[in-house]
């Protein structure tokens, strides 16, 4: 307590957390940094959220990020596999059937016209959806709820026509009525039979989502107290 930002963090660290600190007091609005430290000799990275409190005062709200950039870094290479391995096996389906179903994270295929081929087991588990149950139906009306239908469409869409849209934010819902939030990032595959597929990878982002609500309704409540 009691110390400058640049007395307790590297330089480099500190400077990028006041640049920000700059920016949100002029503007009055919330922004998300990240930086890496070393702590006891590992390399960690973490996530700060900066929000203004005044016009000279801010608060700086940090979590550690570095087990979800494992987790992203982790989908990208197994999704980066899982293209190589349809391309080079080819007609080995029940190969890359098995691969899929086991990848940790979210994973869905989808024909042309959206229609979902299977789920893979971290899917099927989280939603409470088979494969059975949802083959056949388009995706967005498989597993979302209708409010993020045209969305979902869209997405669909660009992919179609050759282009590569970014990771995209969508609502699942369960089984049993449980809203996920998952950013989902698609990846377009040709099949043995020369059949365009998609492939869809998805990292469940709820609790991400449900801090970042948490820390605007933090902003209300230093905003109320100061009034």
């Amino acid at each position: 307590l009691g110390s400058s930002v640049r007395d307790v963090l590297p330089s480099a660290v500190a400077d990028t957390i006041m640049a920000a600190a700059d920016r949100v007091l002029a503007s009055g609005g919330v922004e998300t940094i990240e930086y890496e430290l070393v702590l006891a000799g590992l390399p960690r990275i973490f996530e700060g959220r900066l929000v203004a409190c005044s016009q000279d005062e801010f608060l700086l709200m940090v979590r550690d990020f570095t087990e979800q950039r494992r987790q992203e870094s982790e989908l990208r290479r197994l999704a980066e596999e899982l293209e190589e391995r349809v391309t080079e096996l080819g007609r080995e389906r029940d190969f890359t059937r098995t691969l899929v179903r086991s990848v940790p994270s979210f994973l869905a295929v989808v024909d042309a016209d959206g229609c979902l081929l299977g789920l893979n087991d971290s899917l099927e588990r989280a939603t409470g959806y088979s494969s059975d149950e949802a083959q056949g139906r388009p995706f967005w009306e498989a597993l979302m709820p209708e409010q993020e239908w045209e969305a979902a469409r869209l997405i669909h869409r660009a992919i179609g026509a050759g282009e590569e849209p970014a990771g995209r934010e969508l609502r699942l819902v369960t089984s049993d009525g449980r809203g996920l939030v998952v950013e989902w990032t698609c990846t377009p595959v040709v099949d043995q039979h020369a059949l365009t597929r998609t492939s869809l990878c998805g990292v469940d982002v709820t609790e991400r989502v449900r801090q970042q609500q948490e820390l605007r309704r933090s902003r209300a409540r230093i905003v109320e107290a100061a009034d």
